[in-house]
């Protein structure tokens, strides 16, 4: 595989781009959940619907995963892989 050695704004999938990941940055390092929501309405009014639920799920990725790590079916494919591995 030949890694290309540079990245365009244009080669970024839509949920990637410098706008959204300036919006999850923006409303993590609010100062408290008031700060949050508030800073979540101002990206919100600036990107627009499409974009700001870019954001929101890339800020919410976290939880997800750790909810679904938590899950059996997820405990089983682990299980699953490490026996597959080990013979």
């Amino acid at each position: 595989m030949t890694v290309p050695k540079a990245y365009t704004e244009k080669d970024l999938p839509e949920h990637l781009a410098p706008e959204i990941l300036m919006g999850v940055l923006y409303i993590h390092n609010g100062k408290d959940t008031q700060d949050k929501l508030k800073r979540s309405e101002h990206v919100y009014k600036k990107l627009g619907d499409k974009k700001a639920s870019f954001v929101m799920a890339l800020l919410t990725l976290p939880q997800l995963i750790e909810d679904v790590m938590n899950t059996g079916k997820y405990k089983n494919f682990l299980e699953e892989r490490n026996q597959r591995t080990i013979n």
